[in-house]
């Protein structure tokens, strides 16, 4: 009998997540998350990116923001996540900002 290291039950996780996310089993997939070292998902983009798509499926905004930010302080180099930072932003916006009046 073989015994699944530390690292292949981290990489279980993620791929369980993936899965459950494609399936739009958005609490199943953040279940998983859940399950993924806290130290190692904080720094993982993977982890990250799919926390950011389960945040969007859900309207989410404030999370999205949050997770987006994350993402731009660990992989500065890709425009999707100030992009995803500034969509979550505008959609907060636009829930916060008083409707104009119509007057005649």
């Amino acid at each position: 009998m073989f015994e699944i290291s530390w690292q292949q039950n981290q990489e279980n996780h993620l791929n369980a997540a993936i899965g459950f996310y494609e399936l739009s089993m958005l609490d199943e997939a953040e279940a998983e998350l859940n399950k993924i070292d806290p130290c190692i998902a904080a720094q993982s983009v993977a982890v990250l990116a799919l926390r950011l798509r389960i945040s969007y499926s859900r309207s989410d905004w404030n999370e999205m923001k949050s997770v987006a930010r994350n993402l731009f302080l660990l992989d500065p180099s890709n425009p999707q996540w100030p992009f995803s930072d500034g969509y979550a932003t505008a959609k907060l916006d636009s829930i916060t900002l008083p409707v104009p009046s119509k007057t005649p």
